[in-house]
């Protein structure tokens, strides 16, 4: 396929109004034609059924310019459904990472990806690479990861390095923190309260995460209000 064929396809089911409700909510450098997400992942894996080839196909399709929201989906969700083995898939992170330009992007590849990470050990080895880079797609990537995969007590203590990397200056990292820590609080409530209180006694967190992760946490239906009263007395003025 050509890239100006898939923008074809594209432009022939877009609607303006999802395109500019979804503008409203995702701003950046990609233009947004108004195509939903379950429609984009099923254009990929049609694409990936009519290309045996998954690595040469790859190798192409990342070569599209990356202009549309739309496109950029295809190829993250192309690489999450290719029959790539875990290695193969890992290896592709290089070039996939650069191309996430804002959080839905980065959202949605991490949540399709998941589903096909198998060896979470080995994996952390590569969130722990990205967590490093000063990037603000890459960091909420690392962090959004965590939050789909990780989130169980063996892995805390991992969290709370990643967390403590990460730059909370910027604002879609800063977020992706507190979503995170409010759903270990809302999971493992005992250990969310000591997690996020070493954080903010370390400095790896500010008060304005601390606040923000309470916040999200006392949201939760899944809290009793009993906990949601005492989440609130730990929040800083």
């Amino acid at each position: 396929m050509k890239y100006e064929d898939l923008v074809s396809e594209l432009v022939k089911i877009k609607d303006e109004k999802y395109a500019k409700f979804s503008s409203t909510l995702c701003k950046g450098e990609q233009q947004i034609l108004g195509v939903k997400l379950p429609v984009l992942k099923n254009i990929s894996k049609k694409l990936l059924s009519e290309n045996a080839n998954h690595e040469q196909f790859l190798s192409e399709i990342f070569t599209f310019p990356n202009e549309y929201y739309e496109v950029v989906m295809v190829k993250l969700f192309c690489l999450s459904f290719s029959s790539l083995k875990y290695n193969e898939k890992c290896k592709w992170l290089d070039k996939a990472l650069p191309i996430i330009k804002n959080w839905s992007n980065c959202d949605s590849f991490t949540a399709s990806l998941s589903k096909y990470i198998k060896d979470k050990e080995d994996f952390k080895g590569y969130l722990e690479k990205y967590i490093y880079i000063n990037d603000e797609y890459y960091q909420r990537f690392v962090l959004v990861a965590l939050l789909d995969m990780y989130v169980s007590p063996e892995y805390f203590q991992f969290i709370d390095y990643c967390i403590g990397k990460a730059d909370l200056d910027k604002y879609y990292v800063y977020m992706a923190a507190a979503w995170l820590i409010a759903e270990i609080l809302i999971k493992y409530y005992d250990d969310g309260i000591k997690l996020l209180l070493n954080l903010y006694e370390k400095g790896s967190i500010d008060k304005k995460t601390l606040n923000k992760s309470i916040q999200k946490a006392r949201e939760s239906f899944r809290l009793t209000n009993e906990q949601k009263t005492y989440l609130n007395a730990l929040k800083i003025k």
